[in-house]
């Protein structure tokens, strides 16, 4: 992953509309338990304390926790490169589980590699709370632009 300094700050108002949509609740993220920990235009963290509910039959976290983990960060490291009235949703995403998780957090960190005119592809690396990476990822999202008619492109 690039250096932190290499994203710049969210504008302020964008950063307090992220917080605001993490806080707010209930939905798919404060079920989960995600935290929004950080982010610039192009790079986002976003946590989650390990519980039970996230276990499969095996004793680790379920994969599916964690690709929505990494989904999440991607969303939210791209919401700094969208226009005004752009959203996005994700096209695909390719994640390599390393190792499994039985306790503790998790960290999605996820980094824009590219956006263009109506895609963007992302990177992420889910790390411990002690470094050790546990799943790496790479997604597509596209980019939708209402047309006049106010419906998504």
């Amino acid at each position: 992953m690039k250096n932190m300094q290499e994203f710049s700050p969210l504008p302020p108002d964008s950063e307090k509309m992220m917080r605001k949509r993490f806080a707010r609740g209930p939905h798919f993220l404060s079920h989960l338990g995600m935290n929004l920990v950080m982010a610039r235009k192009g790079l986002a963290q976003v946590q989650m304390a390990v519980t039970a509910s996230h276990m499969n039959v095996f004793g680790a976290v379920h994969g599916g926790a964690v690709f929505s983990l990494v989904d999440t960060a991607m969303g939210a490291a791209l919401v700094g490169f969208l226009e005004e009235k752009e959203t996005m949703d994700t096209v695909e995403a390719k994640i390599n589980y390393i190792r499994p998780v039985v306790s503790g957090s998790i960290t999605a960190e996820a980094a824009v590699l590219h956006r263009g005119q109506h895609t963007a592809v992302l990177e992420a690396s889910v790390t411990t709370s002690d470094g050790v990476v546990v799943a790496h990822a790479l997604g597509t999202y596209l980019i939708l632009t209402p047309d006049a008619s106010g419906r998504d492109g």
